[in-house]
């Protein structure tokens, strides 16, 4: 059940590709679904290392952001997922001016969740990523990280049943939330020019006073509302306490709904939209979940569902460079072509002769 105002814009800003099927089955799936919903802009997030691509890199993720910003009906902006190039700082560097020169508005990282970071082997705080974030903080870019996972899931006696069937249960060979946290946060210190937005709240909506410090400490800290597990049920806890949270940073919170492009997700973005604006309780396989005590004034809603995005990034979509796309096709072609799989072969081939 929608209990939700369909006439506000909306810019649902934490959309994926990140699993194995054809590129025009998804451009397909997203208009219908950007319809729909009534959304008017989208963030294309990039994740060359989900879990959903079967544990491997996908090579071709960042091309896919391209080409469905491309093609899409609404404004969209594409950030590109981090490749990895060892320690070399030089590399990075220049895959991110790479990148922006492509079209790309900014970055999204996924190597500080816990698996990730146990196999990269280095957090984002190391090094090797000074050139990487030097170009990020010359273009004042938005950076769009997933950090950790769910307090509980570091122990499976508190672990939802969704993490334990997914295989999301952690140990002592995995870094802890707070040891992710404590490497991020000396990154967001560092490089006060770069807009950081954390996926999932950074997983501390069970922490009012945590939320509060790093706002205040850091202006360059904003908080994604694509809902993970379990969020909305603390914030449940202390209605009036988030309430007043989410009128006081209403202008540091930004909508999301892990959208996938398989016509799948509108319930979490039913659920989100419904928390701050419903006035029913709201079923959910966590159990009841109860809307804020009074439904959010609109001017917050506007900021947090498109207006942010909109002030941090400044500007409309970068455009898109159609030469340096398809020279980067080639490359990919060229280095990775034999390891793709026959989907991989097929997305390839579809990308290539639509950019040259």
């Amino acid at each position: 059940m929608k209990q939700f105002d369909p006439s506000i814009p909306v810019l649902n800003h934490h959309c994926h590709v990140c699993f194995p099927h054809p590129i025009d089955e998804a451009l397909q799936n997203y208009e219908k679904m950007f319809q729909r919903m009534a959304i008017s802009g989208a963030g294309l997030l990039s994740c060359p290392g989900s879990s959903h691509n079967g544990g491997s890199l996908d090579v071709l993720e960042n091309l896919k952001m391209l080409y469905l910003k491309d093609r899409l009906s609404i404004p969209c902006y594409a950030y590109a997922g981090f490749t990895w190039h060892g320690d070399d700082a030089g590399a990075y560097g220049q895959f991110a001016r790479d990148m922006l020169e492509m079209g790309f508005d900014g970055f999204k990282t996924l190597e500080m969740h816990p698996r990730l970071r146990k196999q990269f082997g280095k957090g984002l705080n190391h090094p090797a990523f000074s050139e990487f974030f030097r170009v990020l903080s010359d273009h004042e870019c938005v950076m769009v990280n997933h950090v950790g996972e769910p307090r509980g899931s570091w122990n499976r006696a508190t672990a939802n049943e969704d993490a334990i069937r997914l295989g999301r249960v952690y140990d002592e060979s995995h870094l802890t939330l707070d040891q992710l946290h404590a490497e991020m946060e000396e990154v967001v210190a560092r490089y006060r020019k770069i807009k950081f937005i954390f996926a999932h709240f950074y997983f501390i909506s069970d922490n009012y006073d945590r939320c509060c410090q790093l706002m205040e400490e850091n202006p360059n800290f904003y908080l994604d509302l694509t809902p993970g597990a379990g969020m909305c049920v603390n914030f449940n806890k202390d209605p009036e306490l988030w309430y007043n949270f989410f009128l006081r940073y209403a202008d540091r919170i930004i909508l999301g709904s892990d959208l996938y492009g398989i016509d799948a997700g509108e319930d979490r973005y039913d659920l989100t939209r419904n928390f701050l604006e419903g006035t029913s309780p709201i079923p959910h396989s966590l159990g009841t979940i109860y809307p804020m005590p009074r439904p959010l004034p609109r001017e917050a809603l506007e900021k947090i569902y498109r207006n942010n995005v909109l002030r941090l990034q400044g500007c409309d979509p970068r455009p898109i460079n159609r030469e340096k796309i398809y020279a980067h096709c080639l490359d990919i072609e060229k280095q990775y072509g034999n390891q793709l799989t026959d989907m991989g072969k097929k997305n390839l081939k579809t990308m290539m002769a639509y950019w040259k």
